[in-house]
């Protein structure tokens, strides 16, 4: 049984990892669901954004919001630090040109994140200061409305540590398989779920794979 799981476990890791590059932003901070969790550096602190405009005419209110976004990734691309990422927002728009303030009801919006370098000798605070402190010093048309999500965390890439989450993984599911009795069968479900990202601390990530052990007597 210990080299089917760890057969099927390597099955599980070429299959996932291949093609799996990509930014993730962290989910809130909480409990794991699982029992095997990796906690690693961040990467990035990271500031969601929502840009909108007041313009009642829809042509003009699109256009509006993709200038002033495309002055944006402009100006990110030239900037050392602070660039503009893609990837799954999963934060609450909170922050309305650093005031707090309910989001509004958007008709027509554009948004995206910017992401700094999660420094040592600087904490997360800081950082997302600097990047909300970079938008605002961007002249804007009167109309348009930039909104900041709360800050988070971000990692490059949470794939490419599957293969080390497998091993923990197959480890702790062997010692958990000899300490009830040594089942006659087992079920691993979930393997095939994206790597997770939860946020440990101001600097730290906890990661894992969200799966479901079954064993039976």
């Amino acid at each position: 049984m210990k080299r089917l799981l760890a057969l099927l476990l390597l099955v599980f890791a070429g299959a996932s990892f291949a093609g799996s590059d990509s930014f993730v932003v962290a989910l809130s901070k909480g409990p794991t669901p699982v029992s095997v969790v990796l906690d690693v550096p961040a990467d990035y602190v990271a500031v969601p954004i929502v840009i909108s405009s007041n313009e009642k005419d829809p042509l003009r209110n699109h256009e509006s919001i993709q200038a002033f976004s495309q002055r944006l990734k402009d100006s990110a691309a030239k900037s050392p630090t602070i660039k503009l990422r893609q990837g799954a927002l999963s934060l609450s728009i909170a922050v309305e040109d650093g005031s707090f303030s309910k989001p509004a009801s958007l008709t027509s919006h554009s948004s995206m994140y910017l992401v700094a370098p999660l420094q040592t000798d600087r904490d997360i605070f800081l950082i997302s200061q600097d990047i909300a402190a970079f938008v605002q010093s961007m002249e804007k048309p009167e109309q348009i409305r930039v909104r900041f999500g709360m800050t988070s965390l971000g990692i490059e890439a949470p794939e490419r540590f599957r293969p080390r989450l497998l091993a923990l993984m197959s480890k702790d599911l062997e010692q958990t398989r000899s300490a009830i009795g040594n089942p006659k069968s087992f079920e691993i479900s979930g393997l095939e779920n994206p790597v997770a990202v939860m946020q440990r601390d101001d600097r730290n990530l906890s990661i894992y794979i969200p799966y479901r052990l079954k064993l039976g007597q």
